[in-house]
């Protein structure tokens, strides 16, 4: 299964699973979205995709000489 499956599957576990993910609150996907944005992962070194992309942001404001 490709990433974004997988990811799908993941969102859909969070939600309940009679309701379409479409059809669901604003609320309640964030909240999911939320869960799985923090939970780490053994490709990124067990840090959570949220670290890494504030990480990434961080070093990019860092002007280089």
């Amino acid at each position: 299964m490709g990433i974004i499956h997988h990811l799908i599957a993941q969102l859909r576990q969070k939600i309940n699973r009679t309701l379409e993910v479409f059809l669901a609150k604003f609320e309640e996907v964030e909240r999911a979205v939320n869960l799985i944005n923090n939970r780490p992962r053994k490709c990124l070194d067990y840090r959570n995709p949220n670290e890494v992309f504030y990480e990434d942001r961080a070093d990019s404001h860092v002007i280089q000489t």
